[in-house]
Parts: structure tokens; C-alpha cells; sequence
């Protein structure tokens, strides 16, 4: 088993994530995250190797993950518009022709 250090990489919302996504977004080994969805009885797609995990399970019994998925969507959409709008005023003016 592969000894992780923590969470390594946000995710966009989506409507399916794979184990791996997941599992690297919490920082713990893919293993060890299919256990998991296994004790909180999450329904999952099996797809030959990979293990498919839809959103509405994510939300429905896996609530500490959701609000983090909520939480970087929310920043993500924050830095979003807060770049739109420095771009926005450091526009140069229209000329008349």
C-alpha cells in the first residue's frame, strides 16, 4: 500500500468521478477509498478496472466530501469572476472611428 500525505488535487463538479479522482482529492489510496465506498454502501459503477462514482451518491452519503466539492466550486467561481472583472477594467477604451 502506497503511503499518501494528504489531498492532492481539487475537482470540478462533474457527474461522475472515478475512485482515482476521489480518492486523491481526500489524499488516501485508491483501496482504501473503494473500502469506503463499500462501509457507506455507495452505489458505484464497475467499468472493467475502474470504479465509477456518480455525484448524486457523492451527495446523498458522502457529505463531507460533497461540501469540499461545494467549497472549491465556489472558489473556483469566485477567482472566476474576479478575474472576468480585472479584465473587464483594464480593458482599453473603444475609439469612435
Amino acid at each position: 500500500m502506497r503511503a499518501t500525505l494528504g489531498p492532492k488535487k481539487p475537482l470540478d463538479l462533474k457527474p461522475v468521478y472515478t475512485a482515482v479522482e476521489l480518492a486523491q482529492s481526500i489524499g488516501i489510496s485508491r483501496r482504501r477509498f473503494i473500502r469506503l465506498l463499500e462501509r457507506q454502501e455507495v452505489f458505484v459503477y464497475r467499468v472493467g478496472w475502474d470504479v465509477l462514482v456518480p455525484l448524486s451518491e457523492v451527495r446523498d452519503k458522502l457529505q463531507p466530501l460533497w461540501a469540499s466539492l461545494l467549497v472549491i466550486d465556489q472558489r473556483r467561481q469566485e477567482v472566476d469572476e474576479s478575474s472576468n472583472s480585472f479584465r473587464l477594467s483594464h480593458r482599453p477604451p473603444l475609439r469612435d472611428p
